[in-house]
């Protein structure tokens, strides 16, 4: 087996829906121990999701030959390969080491200027699933970027952006404040039930005066049921 050869098998278990058993899956895990300096981001994010879906116990100094791994190739790293590591580890119960967080923060600050808007939301959302507040440098660079590309996303994603910044607990700045508060409006008549009160959960989080327009629109269109942001 190669480490995408590893990868495949675990992915294809979760797709074919096929119980393999704990025995196999710990020699899986030890095979990627085994070979672990040789794994890809596409490979490492692969092989932590299947083992989530597996519902398998990955070892302690798996996990932590994991995320050394994870460390090692952050620069190689996509947005998109650190939201899907990062919440695969979230959704694990493990904690993402301080040294893989930095290691993200550093090499996002250097590319998020380059970034589309898949991935500048991937970014936030990687960033969300920690809840974990990037450096103010970071932080900026993420909101311009997100900035760039927030009216024309897809209506799913703009919930997704007001959720990550509840979870982050970030007061964004004035300028992408307006945009974000200026395209949700907009998108009102088209957003179902679960959308708003999701927006209007994370309002509720941020506690941001200058929204109070928007929050009463969502308070006057909404139903007092439990949001979907709540329970992630």
């Amino acid at each position: 087996f190669s480490p995408q050869g590893l990868a495949n098998t675990l992915y294809g278990f979760t797709k074919l829906g096929v119980k393999a058993t704990p025995q196999l899956l710990t020699a899986l895990e030890d095979r990627c121990v085994s070979m672990m300096d040789q794994f890809s981001p596409q490979s490492l994010a692969i092989s932590l999701t299947a083992f989530r879906k597996l519902e398998h116990r990955v070892k302690k100094d798996s996990i932590l030959a994991f995320q050394k791994r994870a460390v090692a190739i952050a620069s190689t790293t996509r947005a998109s390969e650190k939201s899907t590591i990062l919440t695969a580890l979230d959704k694990m119960g493990v904690s993402a080491s301080k040294e893989l967080i930095g290691a993200y923060e550093a090499v996002s600050n250097r590319a998020v200027a380059k970034m589309e808007a898949h991935d500048v939301l991937e970014l936030f959302w990687a960033f969300a699933r920690l809840n974990h507040r990037p450096a103010i440098g970071l932080l900026s660079a993420m909101e311009e970027g997100l900035a760039r590309h927030v009216k024309k996303i897809p209506l799913e994603d703009l919930v997704g952006v007001w959720w990550a910044l509840a979870r982050m607990k970030v007061e964004p700045s004035v300028g992408l404040l307006r945009i974000l508060e200026e395209r949700t409006l907009n998108e009102m008549e088209t957003m179902n039930e679960n959308e708003k009160n999701d927006v209007k959960w994370a309002l509720s989080k941020l506690r941001i005066d200058a929204l109070s327009k928007l929050e009463s629109v969502l308070n006057s269109t909404t139903s007092t049921s439990t949001p979907r942001a709540a329970q992630l």
